[in-house]
């Protein structure tokens, strides 16, 4: 790999993880007046988001090779010799990522419950439970039960009828751990269950979004105008603060995620050859 962007993933996650941790810590110790649900389930979501980064950037130190659909990994775990620990450190953040995903969820949920249901914020329909269930509970086994299905990629396990063997050999190190996805006839159940996964995931954004937070923007905008003067600029920092929670998930991890694959898949040439060739000095 180039050194600029293990550098740069190595002290990105300290920092990101030592922000997450010291929110957590404040928040326990020096919890707000107004200190309720919606306040411990942020407070532990800190927590959790503490964890991915260490994970990605320092245990595994994980990257993706552009063109090849393949997790490339040389953090703590590699220095340690343990491509499973590498591997274990992949899934584990994955699995987690549907956990934060549910955190974030719950608390449109309760939002809602009290904004447009108003009804306690505890408050759950069968189609609520369906869909944070799968989240919470499918979206994790799916990932953690597919580990079998992700090998580490050697000068000796290369299988010639599946790769490229010439392509997939620039890629192969001494410096590094190489996990592949296999993809098109190749694919295997790992492939199906991270498919499955980020669907899962895809899929609990977009109903939040238009089943949550586009219900109670409009239950806001429509107390703009029963509300008194000094009220509304309340309720409209209100209505830009749910925009910039449904913005930050969609620019920081489902963008990052999701054109790369796509790209990936269909093979898109161009941008992506170019990068890999800049990147690994070929």
């Amino acid at each position: 790999m180039y050194p600029a962007h293990d550098t740069l993933m190595h002290y990105s996650a300290i920092v990101g993880s030592t922000l997450c941790t010291f929110s957590f810590l404040l928040m326990h110790f020096v919890p707000t007046k107004t200190y309720d649900k919606f306040s411990a389930l942020l407070k532990w979501g800190r927590l959790l988001d503490s964890i991915v980064p260490f994970l990605l950037g320092i245990v595994c130190q994980a990257q993706a090779v552009p063109t090849l659909n393949a997790t490339v990994c040389n953090g703590l775990c590699y220095r340690l010799g343990s491509p499973l620990c590498s591997k274990m450190a992949l899934f584990v953040s994955m699995a987690i990522a549907n956990v934060i995903v549910f955190i974030y969820s719950i608390t449109a949920l309760m939002r809602y419950n009290v904004l447009v249901r108003e009804k306690k914020f505890s408050y759950l329909t069968l189609f609520d439970k369906i869909i944070l269930s799968f989240v919470l509970f499918i979206g994790p086994i799916i990932i953690l039960g597919s580990t079998q299905g992700c090998y580490l990629l050697d000068f000796d396990t290369i299988p010639a009828d599946e790769f490229d063997v010439q392509e997939i050999k620039k890629y192969l190190s001494p410096d590094y751990y190489l996990f592949p996805i296999r993809m098109g006839l190749q694919a295997n159940y790992f492939t199906y269950c991270i498919a499955a996964d980020l669907f899962i995931v895809l899929t609990v954004f977009v109903i939040e979004v238009a089943a949550y937070f586009v219900p109670i923007e409009l239950s806001l905008r429509k107390a703009i105008k029963e509300a008194q003067t000094e009220t509304v600029q309340k309720i409209r920092n209100s209505i830009n603060y749910l925009r910039f929670l449904n913005l930050i998930p969609i620019m920081f991890a489902l963008v990052p995620t999701f054109i790369p694959m796509t790209m990936n898949y269909f093979r898109i040439p161009g941008v992506t050859q170019i990068f890999t060739d800049n990147a690994y000095g070929m």
